[in-house]
């Protein structure tokens, strides 16, 4: 037997109570269960209202974050700027407030040439690449 989701399981319990009356004359036996069903039904529902509305607030929330995140790294970026700007890209005061001063940048190594028989002079048409 397959296992049933949730909503299958509910819509039986509904279709469950339904059919059966509240007071079974001819099943006395089953009244307190129906009872106990009935509230759980009820209990369900409720839970499920709840789920849905905390499911809601939870992406307003989400929403909400992600606008304040961004506006604070818009922020930090002036605050950081203005910090640049006042105390100059290369003072180590930056260090301070977590920014990197530039330092200038690395040079590349230069790499030894090809060593070639000819020296000096210009490479030959037929050897340069098209």
């Amino acid at each position: 037997m397959a296992r049933q989701n949730q909503a299958d399981t509910l819509l039986r319990f509904k279709r469950l109570l339904d059919a059966l009356p509240e007071d079974p004359p001819e099943l006395p036996e089953l009244k307190t269960a129906r009872a106990k069903l009935g509230a759980m039904y009820d209990r369900l529902q409720t839970l499920y209202a709840e789920q849905a509305a905390m499911t809601a607030a939870k992406r307003a929330a989400t929403r909400e974050i992600e606008t304040v995140l961004e506006e604070g790294r818009r922020t930090a970026n002036f605050l950081r700027l203005g910090l640049q700007t006042h105390y100059g890209k290369t003072s180590e005061r930056l260090v301070e407030f977590g920014i990197q001063p530039f330092r200038g940048r690395s040079r590349r190594k230069k790499q030894p040439a090809p060593a070639s028989g000819n020296e000096g002079e210009p490479p030959s048409p037929a050897s340069e690449p098209l």
